[in-house]
């Protein structure tokens, strides 16, 4: 899986089997996403790469040990690490054929 934020200042590649693709519909993630569910999907640290001009996002500790990265430019949502330990968690939005995605670009 590849993606990246709106402005492609941060990009990254996945590979391996994606894990415990859901929605969720707490407080923070309606707060985090605008909207009243938002999806994530995660996916091995072994195997990821940032792979933008802007390295990796910049992280919020929103939660003791759990961080949100967003692109310090156009402050696009990113990622998430901390919730699981070997795994970074990505909010998804859009699909473009088997095994290809773009977040929000």
């Amino acid at each position: 899986m590849n993606g990246g934020c709106l402005c492609g200042n941060i990009r990254f590649s996945a590979t391996g089997d994606p894990d415990f693709p859901h929605l969720c519909s707490c407080e923070h993630c309606r707060r985090l996403s605008g909207a009243s569910v938002m999806s994530w999907v995660f996916f091995p640290e072994e195997g990821f790469e940032w792979t933008g001009p802007g390295g990796e996002p910049t992280w919020f500790e929103t939660f003791p040990q759990i961080c949100r990265g967003f692109c310090p430019v156009c402050g696009s949502s990113m990622a998430s690490k901390g919730d699981e330990a070997g795994l970074v968690a990505f909010g998804r939005s859009r699909r473009y054929g088997a095994g290809q995605a773009e977040l929000c670009r």
